[in-house]
């Protein structure tokens, strides 16, 4: 493959978007009233760009509560963020998700 070929790729894959990938961390009461706070570790193994959370809250009895958010990242960024979910007071088990619209 040439110098010129290897170039474009590169740029190809630079501009390629996020690859997140997320992981719950923590969910407690908020401060705030009436929610419930989730925090997630999120790490982006491409390149810079928005994506989407999707915030899934189960309580033990049965309830679930869904929530979206978006989030900027840059390429190969990894934070820990906190989001205050509408959700009345209880026991919960959170998941998330994360993608890269198309």
């Amino acid at each position: 493959m040439g110098a010129r070929a290897l170039i474009a790729l590169a740029l190809v894959a630079a501009c390629a978007g996020p690859r997140p990938s997320v992981s719950v961390v923590a969910v407690a009461p908020s401060p705030q009233p009436g929610h419930e706070r989730v925090t997630l570790a999120v790490r982006n193994a491409g390149g810079h760009g928005e994506i989407e959370l999707a915030i899934t809250l189960r309580g033990h009895d049965g309830s679930v509560v869904r929530d979206a958010r978006t989030l900027d990242l840059d390429a190969g960024q990894r934070v820990v963020v906190a989001f205050d979910v509408a959700a009345p007071p209880g026991d919960y088990a959170a998941t998330a998700s994360a993608t890269y619209p198309d």
